[in-house]
This record gives C-alpha cells, sequence and structure tokens, in this order.
C-alpha cells in the first residue's frame, strides 16, 4: 500500500474512506496498521499515528521541515 514509505491521498481514501464514511452502514470495520513486524489495533494510537503523520507531511515528504507557515 506505501511506495517508498508514502500513502497517496487516494490510496488512503480507497483502503480507509470505507471505516471512516458514514455513507457506509458497515459499523464493525477495525482498523489494523502494521508498522514493521509491529500490528496495531488501538484506536487511540492509531488515530496518534495518522495526526503525527499528517502534521509532519511537508517534512516526511521534501526531508525538510518548513521554516515558517508562510514558507508553504
Amino acid at each position: 500500500m506505501l511506495s517508498k514509505g508514502f500513502l497517496t491521498n487516494k490510496d488512503f481514501w480507497k483502503h480507509f474512506g470505507p471505516a471512516l464514511s458514514e455513507k457506509y452502514s458497515n459499523t464493525d470495520i477495525d482498523i489494523v496498521l502494521k508498522e514493521g513486524d509491529k500490528m496495531i489495533s488501538n484506536d487511540a494510537k492509531i488515530a496518534e499515528i495518522f495526526n503525527k503523520q499528517y502534521i509532519n507531511i511537508i517534512e516526511n515528504t521534501t526531508g525538510t521541515a518548513p521554516d515558517q507557515l508562510s514558507h508553504l
């Protein structure tokens, strides 16, 4: 699912959309992430991982954090 360590927006919604959208009536979907050899199913930990990824998206994709938000 990840290409060079990055998950594209299209791939994200393809895989996680059904679990995150009210459009789907199946509420029995559990999200499980695999990081290295670890399987993570704790909702709070998954939210923390997603939050960390998207807070640091510029640094994760470019290798350098912006000095200021106005440099985006």
